[in-house]
């Protein structure tokens, strides 16, 4: 199970408090998400990245993994040496793709690339078996699954927030019947799911 997350926050949850303490406030379109109190680290710099007060560092894709290069806390993939801060997608990328949502467009989560490759190698078990394209709502049930088991359920409003901010792209991929497989009565479940979000 994945075990090294607590060594991204601990590293982040100083970081947190010393923008808080020089008057950075929460970004109010977090503020109804549990915990209510994120701070961007650099509006201009990273729009998108927000450092929640227990550690977490969460925002979109390249701008996540821009902040946590400039802060030097990343570093080559080996088979051996020291482990690496990485950019890990909470809604896997090759699933997303196939749904028009592009790896640019990711929300993700700074994870040590112990655990990164850990989440990336549990999802396909949480999946149904031979799915390798998977509609929307089996791709969010199975990665709120795969973060409960693993002790990770604060990650989910999260997601359920981003998807709702993606919903309408989402949602036209299916009308243009983009989505390969993809059945009107897929197109509904699809839209019940968006519905009940």
């Amino acid at each position: 199970m994945a075990g090294k997350t607590i060594l991204v926050r601990e590293a982040f949850r100083p970081v947190y408090r010393e923008l808080n303490e020089l008057g950075k406030r929460g970004d109010k379109r977090f503020k109804r998400l549990p915990p209510q109190n994120t701070i961007a680290p650099d509006k201009v710099k990273y729009p998108l990245v927000r450092i929640f007060p227990n550690g977490d560092v969460i925002g979109i894709h390249p701008q996540l993994k821009k902040y946590l290069n400039d802060c030097k806390v990343t570093g080559k993939r080996r088979k051996t040496g020291p482990t690496t801060v990485e950019s890990h997608h909470l809604l896997e990328d090759r699933l997303m793709k196939h749904l028009g949502i592009h790896t640019n467009e990711g929300l993700c989560v700074a994870l040590e690339q112990v655990d990164h490759s850990y989440y990336s190698g549990e999802l396909p078990r949480h999946l149904p078996r031979g799915d390798f394209m998977a509609d929307i709502d089996v791709v969010y049930e199975a990665s709120c699954e795969m973060y409960k088991a693993s002790g990770h359920p604060e990650w989910i409003p999260i997601i359920r927030h981003w998807l709702k901010s993606n919903r309408i792209k989402i949602l036209n991929h299916y009308s243009t019947t983009d989505v390969a497989g993809a059945t009107d009565k897929d197109r509904k479940r699809v839209q019940r799911f968006f519905n009940k979000l």
